[in-house]
């Protein structure tokens, strides 16, 4: 909850990935805040509550768009052979 106690961070995948959405305390309907296009999840709010921080995995070194399409060219990929090296 925001520190002012008016409104809430929440995850919801209702628009097709994890997102965080806020909803008013005082009624409306709540609202996407996030549209990455990997999941996010567990928001938090800045003690003064003019920042969400929340948690995403990102493949080293590559941003968020980057890391979609690592995972879709994997997920498409006829081959499942994974090499680990540590």
């Amino acid at each position: 909850m925001e520190p002012d106690g008016k409104q809430v961070a929440f995850v919801s995948d209702r628009s097709g990935s994890a997102q965080v959405w806020l909803l008013p305390l005082d009624g409306g309907e709540a609202r996407q805040l996030t549209k990455l296009p990997i999941d996010v999840s567990e928001p938090i709010w800045s003690p003064l509550g003019d920042k969400i921080a929340f948690a995403a995995e990102v493949y080293p070194g590559k941003t968020p768009e980057e890391t979609a399409a690592k995972d879709k060219e994997r997920a498409e990929s006829k081959s499942k052979v994974r090499v680990y090296d540590g």
